[in-house]
């Protein structure tokens, strides 16, 4: 095993095209539980961004062990203040030229900048009926269309995951149904049952399913396999076809499952939470609740619940 000392000298050799590349050497031989597949793409990203803007402003190529504190808040009021990024994003690309310092035994205190919630509205009875309207048709895209939004409004999933869904990760029964999940939020694997309206909407999807040669469960017409950035121009495309003034995201009818689920009286501490994979950092019962108006049975049972959620 390398000491600190030797990869920082690996480190300090590190220039021009070779900062991201190494890095992506770093993270495949991080633990599977480490980093999900998107957050690597998401950090070769930020520090190929990061290469960039400090070899513009220092014209040089930078050293993950020799990075400094200065350097790094300079970056990240460039972020800010110069390109306008939200906050989660800036904290994010910060968190990937910090995770290659620190394996290269530099430790860089930087505070990440402070996030403002931005509740999101879910959608009223009407707009989901709406939504649904509009995806419905004779095409076998319509019909994977439908089956989409089911998944995301009806069974409350990430785009992230509805999109990684494989042919044998769903099960359809006459009575029964459930998506397996495969590569949750943190690398976590969990089965999602499946409503009524939302097994008919597979199953119909699933008889009128080109048999192209892909084991993925949802791909384009051309038989590429969708991304998240696929379902979210479709969500958009059908939110403005349905007349919803407001902009409306996948994640949008995530939360649009939690509130109704709620609200029809399911319980949080067991089954929104298996459906959902919240955990209690993500304060996201609690805070449906609140902005909702909707009343979680007994503080009791909701903070036993609440504990369990470590």
């Amino acid at each position: 095993m390398q000491s600190v000392r030797s990869v920082g000298r690996q480190c300090r050799l590190i220039r021009g095209e070779k900062f991201t590349s190494w890095y992506t050497h770093h993270a495949k031989s991080q633990s599977p539980k480490t980093l999900t597949g998107g957050t690597r793409r998401q950090y070769r990203l930020a520090l190929r961004d990061f290469e960039t803007w400090y070899r513009q402003t220092y014209s040089a190529s930078p050293a993950p062990a020799l990075l400094t504190g200065e350097e790094l808040r300079e970056w990240q009021g460039h972020l800010t203040g110069v390109r306008g990024l939200k906050a989660a994003t800036v904290n994010q690309r910060l968190a990937a030229v910090k995770a290659l310092a620190r394996h290269c035994g530099r430790l860089v205190a930087v505070k990440g900048v402070r996030r403002v919630e931005q509740p999101v509205e879910p959608l009223n009875g009407r707009e989901l009926g709406r939504l649904f309207a509009v995806a419905e048709g004779e095409r076998w895209l319509d019909k994977r269309n439908t089956a989409l939004l089911s998944l995301l409004g009806r069974a409350g999933l990430r785009v992230s995951e509805v999109c990684d869904l494989a042919m044998g990760d769903v099960t359809l029964n006459t009575r029964s149904g459930a998506a397996l999940v495969r590569k949750g939020k943190g690398v976590k694997e969990r089965q999602v049952a499946l409503s009524k309206q939302a097994r008919q909407a597979l199953q119909t999807y699933l008889e009128a399913r080109p048999d192209w040669p892909t084991e993925q469960l949802f791909f384009s017409r051309t038989g590429k396999p969708l991304d998240t950035r696929d379902v979210q121009r479709l969500v958009e495309k059908l939110a403005r076809l349905a007349g919803i003034a407001r902009q409306v995201t996948p994640h949008t009818l995530r939360h649009t499952f939690a509130t109704r689920f709620l609200r029809q009286g399911g319980d949080p501490s067991a089954d929104l939470r298996t459906d959902l994979a919240y955990c209690k950092r993500c304060w996201a019962t609690r805070t449906w609740s609140r902005r909702r108006g909707i009343c979680i049975p007994t503080q009791r049972r909701f903070r036993r619940w609440w504990r369990r959620c470590d």
